[in-house]
């Protein structure tokens, strides 16, 4: 009895894999961690790559911290040699950007049909089992159509790679691997640059506890602990107000997260509706939400509290969202694949919170010169 108790027990412990030892992306993460490593890259040995549930496979990755790390304490190195990157440096020139994320999506095309002869292999090999889909832009015929309606008019979320990358000849209409590569660059890239490791540190403005030196810097990127990290804790970047971003914050937010990025921030949220000239920033903690508006002296440049025009803007896209509810929160069709239903819901629930919120507080300020009867 005991001998067949204690060759169970062994059966069941070789049988007992976690999901961990069977996930091979976590292999090939690792061998990304000893490439850049070896090719004058630091990674703290206080850091380690992982799924955010590690139980899951299909969990997005994140770099967490398995020591405390102290605030201005090293974090990573990442040396210019191993950059996937356009000729010079971007700046805030639109068609300058573009251009650079396609010179950029061809080298990386050109590396990956190189294989293990690359000299980026190891990256390649992670950036090879990013799923396609990820961004909007990048959905199906039927998810666009409904996040499009999503979007606030005019907005290019789910058009900006026909609209830069093939009518302007960068790519072709069918070619899938071409859109990947686009798609790639825009989603992993600061500034059109792919930057191997740094690329695995997630969005968080309410819990940003990185910092470093601009990308383009001659050495290459360093990151520190912007704040002590503890132990288990994960790192987190800003992808909208960082050292290299400019003005971003200025006319980005939310909306454009999701198109560049794929998913819906958390909370602060920035609103942005450059063209009627609207600015908010939304934060929720303890079941209330904050609207914070750009104040300041009359004689500075701000965006103030929507007033006139902007405000019948706020209340005609409250309205039209409200119209699309039974659509958005129905059933899926079966046409739309899950990830992308999931996330058009979110988006369209997070944009009529959003709304509603502002609403209500133009609506309470004393100051609100236009008539309160049209909320």
């Amino acid at each position: 009895m005991g001998i067949f108790l204690a060759f169970s027990l062994l059966v069941i412990f070789f049988l007992d894999v976690t999901a961990a030892e069977k996930d091979g992306a976590l292999h090939t993460v690792k061998e990304m961690m000893d490439w850049v490593r070896s090719n004058g890259g630091f990674i703290s040995e206080k850091v380690d790559i992982r799924r955010m549930d590690p139980n899951d496979k299909l969990s997005p990755f994140g770099v967490f911290a398995t020591k405390d790390i102290d605030e201005k304490e090293n974090i990573l190195h990442i040396p210019k040699s191993l950059y996937v990157s356009p000729l010079g440096s971007l700046g805030e020139n639109e068609t300058l950007y573009y251009d650079g994320v396609c010179q950029s999506a061809h080298t990386l095309m050109k590396e990956t049909k190189l294989g293990d002869e690359s000299k980026y292999a190891p990256y390649l090999r992670y950036l090879k089992i990013q799923k396609q889909g990820a961004l909007p832009a990048t959905y199906s015929k039927a998810g666009k159509d409904i996040l499009r309606q999503v979007f606030p008019p005019g907005h290019d979320g789910v058009d900006w790679i026909d609209k830069h990358f093939r009518e302007s000849g960068c790519i072709l209409k069918d070619d899938t691997f071409a859109e990947h590569a686009v798609a790639l660059v825009i989603q992993r890239g600061f500034d059109g640059t792919l930057i191997p490791i740094w690329d695995m540190v997630n969005h968080d403005n309410g819990r940003i506890n990185t910092d470093h030196n601009p990308i383009h810097s001659d050495q290459g990127i360093s990151v520190h602990a912007s704040q002590p990290i503890p132990a288990g804790e994960q790192l987190y970047n800003t992808y909208d107000d960082c050292v290299d971003c400019g003005a971003v914050s200025a006319y980005w937010g939310t909306p454009e997260i999701l198109r560049d990025f794929g998913f819906v921030e958390d909370y602060p949220q920035r609103w942005v509706y450059m063209y009627q000239d609207v600015w908010f920033q939304l934060d929720h903690s303890n079941d209330e939400y904050t609207v914070i508006f750009d104040e300041g002296e009359p004689e500075e440049d701000y965006w103030g509290i929507p007033k006139g025009e902007a405000v019948q803007f706020l209340l005609g896209e409250l309205r039209r969202l409200d119209e699309l509810a039974t659509l958005v929160s129905g059933t899926r069709p079966k046409e739309i694949p899950e990830h992308e239903w999931n996330t058009i819901t979110q988006f369209h629930h997070a944009t009529r919170v959003a709304l509603r919120e502002v609403i209500k507080v133009v609506a309470n300020d004393k100051n609100y010169k236009g008539s309160h009867d049209e909320f």
